[in-house]
């Protein structure tokens, strides 16, 4: 029979560890009250306003529109990936004192805009719980969990883009993590359930990011090969349900897009992204090396100046790197005409593209001018990057380069140095994962490594597209901090007798 000592000393670390998790979520809200406190009444632009109307038609009408008037029956829409919408619709449903008005824009009142900031905090709470629990459960240190939780929060959270705006990117980066680390868990301990909570949340991702429909291709093998390996009909099954319950939660979308547009696209968007890219692939020599030093934050770019010979005033207008910079003057102008010809930056040249491609729809009639430019855009980028293959795989490296540098407070060197380990570390798990035959090692990555690569191959990789991924960026640094540091002890114990 167990004695009374052995007892007490069997349940003192369950107690030390759930009295780890209740501080956790205790300072994850406590974070998240301090940003609630900071937020403003600035309004919503651009991006974020679009987000908010595709979320406040469905929650009002219905319908996941843009439409912007008091119209019964707005037009549906493809433009953008619809979980953000659908989220914010169901938040506005339970949100109390938020006050319901006839258009998107006299529903954002200062009242309400504060009510619909706080979305974020929802996303924001989750990320720092979900960071701490798969760094607990990968480094079983609960003193790196709190280090990469407010790792994420300064270099993630703490930034007025995240808390006090609608961007989709922090929805994005919670489900980044969640996917992870339910895939860790259902590697870990292959159950039912966590096979088919893994192919729910990369099919709620995907609806979230719709990069991620091609990236599931490769999270579905490489976890295949895992689970197949073992053999016999349950891990068959197991692959299986991981599969299909992804699917299921991404079929209604697309079918609902079929009967809609006559496509299956989850968002209509990839023809902008797709011609910038297409005509960054057209830089010069001189463009292909300054792209690092322009694609650098300002502490790297002030070491790499030198270096590489490129300095502020080659940004300039007239200067060896004015195409790479979004507008030079002039281009604004081109872009209002319809007039690819006279802008100067290859970013205006593919937004006087869509002006000349919609105004051609519109007067063609077509209902959705929008629409059909994008579908117009697409055609000219995949024809553009065919017609020189190689070259556009070649233009990927400087753009894997721009996708680095994702942290907050980039104009430190601090924070630029955690930024570049954090993804030398993401990209070395794999490595790390096979040297300690540690398949949960590369299985928390695989999604980001997708990502990094999908959105280098294929994108012009803004930091806005890389966002996502800093909390993965943060936890692969800390195991890799984790690993050092037990590697150099065990140094030390061989070197001193």
């Amino acid at each position: 029979m167990p004695t009374a000592m052995t007892m007490k000393q069997a349940l003192l670390p369950r107690l030390v560890s759930h009295a780890a998790i209740i501080a956790m979520l205790l300072l994850a809200m406590a974070l998240c009250l301090w940003l609630g406190a900071k937020q403003s009444d600035r309004p919503f632009e651009r991006d974020d306003y679009d987000n908010f109307k595709m979320g406040y038609n469905l929650y009002r009408r219905g319908v996941i529109s843009l439409a912007d008037e008091r119209i019964p029956y707005p037009r549906p829409t493809d433009r953008r990936e619809p979980l953000p919408a659908i989220a914010l619709a169901f938040y506005l449903k339970s949100a109390p004192g938020f006050t319901e008005y006839p258009s998107p824009a006299e529903a954002l009142s200062p009242n309400n805009l504060k009510i619909v900031k706080r979305f974020n905090l929802i996303w924001i709470f989750t990320t720092l719980v979900t960071t701490w629990l798969l760094c607990r459960r990968l480094t079983g240190s609960v003193t790196m969990a709190f280090m990469a939780l407010f790792s994420v929060f300064y270099f993630l959270c703490f930034s007025r883009f995240y808390y006090n705006s609608l961007s989709p990117e922090l929805l994005a980066a919670t489900l980044l993590m969640t996917t992870s680390l339910a895939l860790v868990s259902a590697v870990d301990r292959p159950r039912w359930r966590s096979f088919a909570m893994a192919g729910l949340l990369l099919g709620l991702l995907c609806l979230t990011k719709a990069s991620f429909v091609y990236i599931s291709a490769g999270i579905v093998l490489t976890v295949g090969v895992m689970v197949l390996s073992r053999g016999g009909l349950r891990s068959l099954g197991l692959l299986g349900t991981f599969v299909l319950v992804a699917g299921v939660v991404v079929l209604p979308w697309m079918i609902r897009n079929y009967r809609h547009f006559g496509d299956f696209e989850i968002t209509q968007r990839a023809g902008e992204v797709l011609l910038v890219r297409a005509y960054k692939d057209q830089m010069t020599r001189d463009e292909f090396v300054g792209a690092f030093y322009v694609y650098s934050p300002s502490p790297v770019r002030a070491w790499l100046g030198p270096l590489m010979g490129f300095s502020p005033r080659d940004l300039q207008p007239g200067g060896r790197l004015q195409r790479l910079v979004r507008f030079q003057p002039g281009d604004q102008e081109a872009v209002n005409r319809g007039d690819p010809t006279a802008a100067v930056s290859y970013y205006a040249r593919m937004v006087a593209n869509i002006n000349v491609l919609r105004w051609q729809c519109r007067d063609a009639g077509d209902p959705d001018p929008y629409r059909c430019a994008g579908l117009g855009l697409k055609k000219k980028a995949l024809a553009l990057i065919r017609a020189d293959l190689p070259r556009h795989v070649v233009m990927s490296i400087p753009f894997m380069w721009r996708g680095i540098w994702c942290f907050n407070h980039l104009n430190s060197s601090f924070a630029a140095i955690a930024n570049l380990l954090g993804f030398a570390m993401t990209l070395a798990m794999p490595i790390v994962a096979l040297a300690k035959r540690r398949a949960n090692l590369l299985i928390f990555v695989l999604p980001t490594l997708g990502s990094i690569a999908f959105h280098a191959l294929m994108t012009h990789y803004i930091w806005r597209y890389a966002i996502p991924t800093v909390p993965i960026l943060i936890v692969s640094l800390v195991v890799g901090l984790q690993f050092g540091a037990y590697g150099s002890k065990k140094l030390l114990r061989s070197l001193v007798p």
